[in-house]
């Protein structure tokens, strides 16, 4: 009856005769515990580890890793390796987190995030600490990391970090502290999958950690 149903495996499409799981992007054999190919996103992307990290491990420089060779840990949603977007994301996670904890963000009550009366920070406060925490960062590929202003509301403006590549088929990352969200958008004609993904301060203090 198990095999009735071919979403296993992190729920994603398994086939029994391959024994393939499907990601999206590439697939997983989970017989052998390894991807068939290469990160998409950037396969040089894994010399950022070598030159970021002073205590690096031989399967941190591996382009068939999955979940970061911990799955019990971390997930991969997409097939997407801890590339330059991976990364981001990874950050993304971990100081909200922070700033749920710090009482700096609590995306979950919106606006109320901006009352005079609330500990939180507004969404301009949020925004600057989050672009600070990546301007800190090192990355594979160039990156142009900017302040988005949305002014679509005329009476309440929001910020959030817009992170825009140098390299043409690299997609655009909007991360947003204040709604708890982070999202990758591809170019035009691409055949990558767009990404988008909100947490609130319940979910990241009470979860397992995320990634991609």
């Amino acid at each position: 009856m198990a095999r009735a149903n071919p979403f296993r495996f992190s729920t994603k499409y398994q086939d029994d005769e391959s024994d393939l799981v499907y990601y999206g992007y590439r697939y997983y054999g989970a017989s052998a515990g390894r991807w068939l190919s290469r990160d998409p996103i950037a396969e040089a992307g894994f010399t950022m580890l070598r030159q970021g990290r002073k205590n690096r491990r031989v399967e941190d420089e591996h382009p068939y890793l999955f979940g970061r060779n911990d799955p019990f840990r971390y997930f991969d949603v997409h097939g997407l390796s801890v590339a330059d977007v991976g990364n981001m994301y990874a950050t993304f996670v971990e100081k909200l987190t922070v700033m749920c904890i710090c009482h700096m963000s609590c995306p979950e009550i919106g606006w109320l995030q901006n009352l005079p009366t609330a500990p939180y920070y507004g969404c301009t406060k949020q925004t600057e600490y989050m672009e600070d925490v990546l301007d800190k960062m090192h990355f594979e590929d160039g990156w142009d990391i900017t302040v988005n202003y949305d002014t679509s509301n005329p009476i309440f403006h929001h910020n959030s970090v817009r992170v825009k590549p140098k390299n043409p088929d690299d997609p655009v990352v909007d991360i947003d502290p204040w709604k708890g969200c982070f999202s990758v958008t591809w170019p035009k004609g691409s055949t990558q999958k767009d990404f988008k993904r909100c947490f609130s301060c319940k979910e990241l203090l009470k979860g397992p950690k995320k990634s991609l």
